[in-house]
């Protein structure tokens, strides 16, 4: 109690030194400072010669923003005359690629739904059904044709009896009239008949599901559409008809190539990767080689493209959902209010045109953002200030983007007066500002003022009085501000963390659940892959939870006499098990005489497989880390070893603080919350012992934990 108060005298005694230093150092010197740089500015021998100058500055900038933005505006321009509301959705999609291959500024574009889910590429659009395990029906029709569907499932995934099921399916077929029901059990059938090797029956219902081309059905997000086009290629294939699976299989990739029958980018790469795997078996054959080997490879490098595209999308999107949002609420807004967008991801600003408006086939308003290649604008931006200073020799121009960078500049800044104008770009690019300085050579410029040296040394003396407080006070209440922003960026990171392994997990149990893989191989694959996952995940949650411990001064630990050889053993061997399908070896060496000690055992073991989590996780292509257990002067060394990417000089002294992660490991990966170590120099000090680390550049990393044999930790 009587701590509180004192921390509590205390903090007002500091909030008070503050105010009297806020007081002292920068309100009252700020006061002569400001009359000061009044009088040295607005003085008869400048001010007349000023208003000439910021006249030419300001008509210079107006044609300046004109002829930057004229190749943009222009752009904006064939948008509005393409699109226009009440278009079916595939005509929209149809007219923004050809303006974006028409525009040399327009670098992609994307369409999301009312509920800013994405329609292009991998969209949405269409019914969606419940399996047959989670729907439920008010009417009584589809009660019955919904209870058929679950009395199939559970004959087939439960009972294992395929005919049992394909009986139930075809009487929910009977039922049901809805076109999207009907395809849910013609789907269920196929399935079925395909598992008993029936597969010409199956192909009689699949290709049932293609006949309803006008219908797109998704069940448990897969689109009922895609999977019978790759189940009959399959088909195909099985019944010896080899060109015509190529062909179905082109036209799969063809379709995700531009976009379409997907329903959301993770299904397109699922299917992807199945196609791929079909082509390779067909390419094995030289005819088929020659005749489908060309096209395939064209359309694969698209896909890529596509892939890489939607991905970017998708992190667009959520970027920007706020202004989405705004877009969807502004009624009455037509397709010619193009409107800028500016948001800026990881440091980097990119660049929108968007719209809402409402599309004939979609029944709601959509949203279309058509993404600006910075790099283009920036050229052309260029060119047209590099003509306009050299018409124009007095000027110095420099035009700037939301973060600071320089987007484009011409004439010599070094040059520049105090006589300087800056504006936006707006309404084309309200986010970049262009800034226009007049040089010191200049026809309109005349050195003024003998008497200004006092004037400039009198503010200069009170400029540094009063940054000099600021900076003070800034140093007092660095601290708070620097932690509240790491533990914002902390969950930033852990959000994202939890959400990869959960997504994954989530789209992998739900094919396991439609029943889309072809071969027991192919289910064992996914299990093993849910299994990594879910390693993964845990991993990730102890060392939240632990750190949360430390970070709050409640982590306690288990100390006992351990045998740490089997210890590090077994954990060497849990770990070798999880990374061996990534292709990687976990070499360990131990010396013979290696005593018990008083340890924790699960905080050491935690401590090593976040070590040996880095290892693998920076390594390239060298796949074998090296785990060694020795005794030396009176201590036992854990040491890792491995040969990948390694740590910049500059970051050994901070790669141990809590969230720091160097620039060269965020960009080699995005996993990582930047809490293993420092758990791991917790653990280490909590026992007694340390951390040192030895490292080269592109030559690999040794992380050793040190314990002492005989000194008990304290607690």
């Amino acid at each position: 109690m009587i701590s509180k108060k004192l921390l509590s005298i205390f903090g007002r005694l500091r909030r008070g030194r503050l105010i009297l230093l806020f007081v002292l150092c920068v309100l009252l010197p700020t006061i002569p400072l400001a009359y000061l740089t009044v009088r040295s500015v607005v003085v008869k021998e400048t001010e007349d010669i000023g208003k000439k100058i910021e006249g030419h500055l300001e008509r210079f900038g107006l044609a300046l923003k004109k002829m930057a933005t004229a190749g943009l505006a222009g752009c904006e321009t064939d948008l509005d005359e393409r699109i226009c509301a009440d278009q079916p959705l595939n005509e929209i999609v149809e007219e923004i690629s050809e303006a974006v291959e028409a525009c040399p500024v327009f670098k992609s574009f994307f369409i999301l739904d009312h509920r800013l889910l994405p329609l292009f590429p991998f969209g949405t659009a269409g019914e969606k059904v419940p399996s047959a395990g989670i729907a439920s029906a008010s009417d009584r029709e589809n009660d019955k044709f919904f209870q058929a569907m679950k009395d199939g499932s559970r004959k087939e995934f439960g009972s294992n009896d395929p005919v049992g099921a394909v009986a139930d399916y075809k009487r929910a077929l009977d039922i049901g009239e809805a076109t999207e029901c009907r395809a849910l059990a013609d789907n269920a059938v196929a399935r079925c008949f395909f598992k008993m090797g029936k597969y010409r029956e199956a192909q009689k219902y699949y290709r049932e599901i293609m006949r309803k081309r006008e219908a797109i059905v998704f069940c448990g997000g897969l689109s009922l559409k895609l999977l019978p086009l790759y189940q009959l290629a399959v088909i195909d294939r099985i019944l010896g008809y080899e060109s015509s699976a190529a062909e179905r299989l082109l036209d799969i990739m063809r379709a995700l190539a531009g976009g379409e029958l997907a329903g959301n980018v993770h299904e397109a790469v699922f299917y992807a990767s199945m196609v791929d795997g079909e082509m390779d078996k067909l390419l094995g054959s030289e005819r088929l080689l020659r005749r489908y080997g060309p096209e395939y490879e064209d359309l694969l490098g698209l896909w890529l493209d596509r892939k890489r595209s939607a991905q970017e999308m998708g992190a667009l999107g959520a970027a920007a959902r706020f202004d989405f949002q705004r877009l969807l609420g502004e009624d009455g807004k037509s397709a010619q209010e193009f409107r800028p967008v500016s948001i800026v991801i990881d440091g980097e600003e990119v660049l929108l045109l968007c719209s809402a408006l409402a599309a004939s086939d979609t029944g709601r308003r959509i949203v279309i953002a058509v993404v600006l290649d910075k790099a283009a604008l920036s050229r052309e931006v260029r060119d047209v200030l590099e003509e306009m200073v050299e018409s124009e020799g007095d000027v110095n121009v420099t035009v700037l983007d939301p973060t600071g960078d320089v987007v484009a500049a011409a004439g010599d800044a070094a040059s520049s007066s105090g006589y300087e104008k800056t504006e936006t770009l707006a309404p084309a690019l309200p986010s970049w500002a262009v800034r226009i300085s007049y040089k010191k050579q200049g026809l309109l410029f005349e050195v003024a003022s003998k008497e200004r040296m006092t004037r400039l040394t009198s503010i200069f003396f009170l400029a540094v009085v009063v940054f000099l407080g600021i900076y003070m006070i800034h140093r007092s209440i660095k601290r708070d501000t620097e932690l509240a922003r790491l533990k914002s960026h902390f969950v930033s990171r852990v959000s994202h963390e939890l959400r990869t392994p959960l997504a994954t997990i989530r789209a992998v149990g739900e094919m396991l659940e439609m029943g889309a893989v072809s071969s027991r191989e192919k289910e064992q694959e996914y299990f093993r892959l849910i299994a990594s996952e879910s390693e993964r995940l845990s991993r990730l949650i102890d060392n939240v939870l632990d750190f949360s411990m430390i970070g709050a001064a409640r982590k306690t630990y288990n100390f006992g006499s351990t045998a740490i050889g089997e210890t590090i053993l077994n954990t060497v061997r849990a770990f070798r098990q999880y990374v061996r399908s990534e292709g990687f070896d976990i070499v360990y060496r131990t010396d013979e005489d290696i005593p018990s000690l008083e340890i924790d055992a699960d905080a050491i073991s935690q401590a090593l497989i976040n070590l040996l989590d880095n290892a693998v996780k920076f390594s390239r292509e060298e796949k074998t880390v090296w785990v060694e257990l020795r005794r030396k002067e009176g201590n036992i060394t854990i040491s890792v070893k491995d040969r990948g990417i390694g740590i910049a000089p500059e970051d050994i002294d901070r790669i141990f603080d809590q969230f720091y992660r160097p620039k060269e490991t965020a960009k080699l990966s995005g996993k990582g919350a930047g809490i293993g170590l420092a758990i791991v120099k917790h653990v280490a000090e909590a026992h007694g012992g340390e951390v040192r680390v030895q490292s080269r550049r592109d030559e690999g990393s040794v992380f050793t934990i040190v314990l002492p044999i005989r000194r008990r930790p304290e607690i």
